[in-house]
């Protein structure tokens, strides 16, 4: 598949996220700050945002983090709105969420303010346009602390400066598979970038997802961070995207095989972990884009990685976290949403009757 110069690249890269760490002057940090101080900042940051005439009001809902049961944090991570860290918290903690669930600012964590941009696709300048406009619309009713010679002062020192972490989710199963993704490992390092999981720092990469991101934010402009993490994103999408061609050309046989092999177990299991599932549905994905499998679309690959997460299936299927038949219900939610698909493409139109 050639470049798309649009830059979304929806074969391999998943989605976009742009992340910015910010702190109230003369607040202490939410590691430090006890219950009084930390209600002060999410109270001020919420009204800045959703009181007095902000452009933004009507279109953001406020979470209170403590106010919410453990299947919705488990939800709202999940659907990446929140981190695991902020799930944990029972104290002044908080999310601010769009009504599209692309912008997140979440109150309270590590930081008091992480404002979050999610795109789908690869879109860094998309993202950072969003999530930079939230931050100085915060900033024009916030004093920031700031630091002339540090820039913004942030609880983990790799945070300091631009506080910026820009990140590319990625979908490289030719290059886990040939061993190729330890090489990529050790490329981004050379540029200041890392390599983690499907929930960011210190979590595993499933359905093999990566997240590739900068480690740094001192010392460089916010310009400078997204030319580092989209030229290293670029060669990374163009190492993955050489190797699914060698792949074929090497032993077409073995996999179609794996791919169908992975495609037939989806659409007939009647139980199924998630850790599997996210295992062959990559498959399935790869094999989607390497044309083997016509009658399932990239869109529905894509969007079942994120529905058959525990939290977000007990949404769509009205169950519990403790559920025993969960597993079964992700089977069958799998199959439902496989057959939806294969027959929309059947009929040659997409969900609103549209014809591709």
């Amino acid at each position: 598949m050639a470049w798309n110069e649009s830059g979304s690249n929806v074969d391999i890269a998943i989605s976009t996220r742009v992340r910015i760490a910010r702190n109230v002057r003369g607040k202490a940090f939410p590691n430090r700050g006890n219950e009084a101080t930390l209600q002060s900042v999410a109270v001020s940051v919420r009204d800045a945002l959703l009181e007095g005439g902000s452009a933004l009001a009507p279109h953001f809902r406020y979470i209170g983090i403590k106010d919410v049961d453990l299947m919705d944090r488990e939800f709202l991570m999940e659907k990446h709105l929140i981190s695991p860290a902020l799930a944990m918290k029972n104290s002044a903690a908080g999310v601010i969420i769009d009504e599209k669930d692309e912008l997140s600012i979440m109150l309270n964590e590590e930081d008091h303010i992480r404002i979050q941009c999610i795109k789908k696709g690869f879109r860094l300048e998309d993202a950072y346009d969003m999530a930079n406009k939230a931050d100085d619309l915060i900033e024009e009713r916030i004093d920031y602390a700031f630091d002339d010679r540090y820039g913004y002062l942030t609880a983990c020192p790799t945070n300091l400066g631009t506080g910026i972490r820009m990140s590319v989710m990625l979908h490289l199963p030719a290059l886990t598979v040939t061993g190729g993704i330890d090489g990529v490992v050790k490329m981004a390092g050379k540029y200041g970038l890392t390599i983690r999981g499907i929930y960011g720092e210190g979590t595993e990469a499933m359905g093999e997802m990566y997240q590739i991101s900068n480690q740094n934010s001192l010392g460089l402009t916010e310009m400078e961070i997204l030319k580092n993490v989209k030229s290293v994103t670029k060669g990374v999408i163009k190492q993955e995207r050489e190797l699914r061609g060698k792949l074929l050309d090497r032993d077409e046989v073995s996999v179609r095989d794996r791919i169908m092999r992975a495609y037939g177990t989806l659409r007939y299991c009647v139980r199924i972990s998630v850790k599997e599932a996210m295992q062959l549905i990559s498959t399935m994905r790869l094999g989607i884009d390497m044309g083997i499998i016509e009658d399932v679309d990239i869109e529905t690959a894509s969007a079942l990685m994120d529905s058959i997460q525990p939290a977000v299936l007990c949404k769509n299927t009205n169950s519990e976290l403790n559920d025993s038949m969960l597993d079964v219900k992700r089977a069958g939610y799998i199959k439902k949403e496989i057959d939806s698909a294969r027959m929309r493409i059947r009929e040659g139109g997409d969900e609103n009757g549209n014809i591709w």
